[in-house]
């Protein structure tokens, strides 16, 4: 069934002539992984990052899941992990704000939660270091508040 002469969704040209939101959000996801003269290509397609092939090829499957996944207008697509691939176990939706705050913050190993757990532990810090996987420079990072500062925690 095609609506507006092209697709099957009519969100291409859904607003007196205009696309949708989330189409415009799907269209840049695919051009800043796959465009190279795209402006952002150099941190997404250039460092390897790609869309999960669902939706890469189907802008429908995308739209479902943003729509049972919190889409709401004003808000952005958001990788949990920066390293990894967009797809629908490694996105969420969240405010420009939370997006822009986290472009500083790099992938984690543990948890905001596992962090003040360590900050409040009695253990020493090869015991916390065996026990959550990191090394004891890490531990102590954290518990001297120089890693999982805590003006971030809300953000990932």
């Amino acid at each position: 069934m095609k609506i507006d002469g092209r697709t099957k969704h009519g969100d291409s040209t859904a607003n007196n002539g205009k696309p949708a939101l989330l189409y415009i959000a799907w269209k840049s996801m695919k051009a800043r992984c796959y465009r190279p003269k795209e402006a952002r290509y150099n941190r997404y397609g250039g460092r390897g990052i790609r869309v999960c092939k669902p939706w890469r090829n189907d802008y429908l499957t995308f739209k479902l899941w943003a729509l049972g996944n919190g889409f709401k207008n004003g808000l952005t697509l958001d990788r949990l992990k920066t390293n990894l691939d967009y797809g629908p176990d490694n996105c969420q939706w969240v405010t420009m704000e939370i997006n822009t705050a986290k472009r500083n913050v790099p992938d984690r190993k543990l948890s905001f939660v596992q962090a003040e757990e360590i900050r409040a532990s009695n253990l020493t810090d090869m015991e916390l270091s065996r026990k959550y996987g990191i090394n004891r420079g890490g531990v102590w990072r954290i518990r001297n508040g120089r890693s999982y500062k805590k003006e971030y925690a809300g953000l990932v």
